[in-house]
């Protein structure tokens, strides 16, 4: 990844995360700067469609069965589904999973890294 993939692709990751946070505002979800990538062509429906595609991408983020229940890559679909699908609180995550607000930000950031690198290579 050349200098300028690399400063894009970190605009991309600032965007998700901004995104995320907004996942049930339409409003601002039409204000989304991912919503020209994820939804090219989008009408009136467009923050719809940039909600389901970013859940569905969390969804993917589920381990594959057979992975131990006490494997990070169960923690981080855990984390990002219920903080964004769910809308959960940090503090409620945090409790929920019976880990420290510290261990959830690190958490957090390996997800939205995964979910990024996702979507980065699809669209």
């Amino acid at each position: 990844m050349d200098m300028t993939q690399a400063g894009e692709y970190e605009g991309f990751v600032q965007a998700l995360r901004w995104t995320l946070k907004h996942l049930y505002d339409p409003a601002e979800l039409r204000q989304s700067p991912l919503l020209p990538i994820l939804v090219p062509n989008a009408s009136s429906d467009g923050a719809s469609r940039l909600r389901t595609i970013l859940t569905d991408a969390v969804e993917k983020l589920q381990p594959a069965p057979g992975i131990p229940s006490q494997a990070n890559l169960w923690r981080i679909y855990h984390v990002m589904r219920q903080r964004y699908v769910e809308h959960f609180t940090q503090q409620e995550v945090a409790t929920n999973l019976a880990i420290s607000k510290r261990q959830l930000a690190r958490l957090e950031t390996a997800g939205l890294q995964s979910l990024a690198d996702s979507l980065w290579a699809r669209h």
